[in-house]
């Protein structure tokens, strides 16, 4: 099995850590970041844990600064909220699914 390593996709000043794959000629697979099992096949999903201006805050006062959960953030008088971009696949049925985070007034 080849590990490439964490991945980690870089969106502005924070990274959102996506875990290992690890392949193999005849199937790959990826360990999960959240659950820690290794699942068949590659991620169809990749998200960001919070908006570009929030990670840039200092971690020691982003708590103080922002408030947030896994789809809601207040940054003073900012809003965001955490959406999904489905883009669909060419080569088979299913998507591959973007969170992203957008900002509403």
């Amino acid at each position: 099995m080849l590990h490439l390593g964490p991945l980690r996709w870089r969106s502005g000043a924070g990274y959102f850590y996506v875990g290992v794959l690890g392949m193999t000629e005849s199937s790959p697979s990826f360990v999960c970041p959240h659950c820690g099992e290794s699942h068949d096949g590659l991620p169809t999903d990749y998200g960001y844990s919070l908006p570009d201006d929030v990670w840039a805050i200092p971690e020691e006062e982003r708590a103080s600064k922002a408030k947030w959960t896994t789809d809601l953030c207040q940054f003073g008088e900012r809003y965001f909220i955490r959406c999904l971009l489905p883009l669909q696949f060419t080569d088979r049925d299913g998507y591959f699914g973007w969170g992203l985070w957008a900002e509403v007034e």
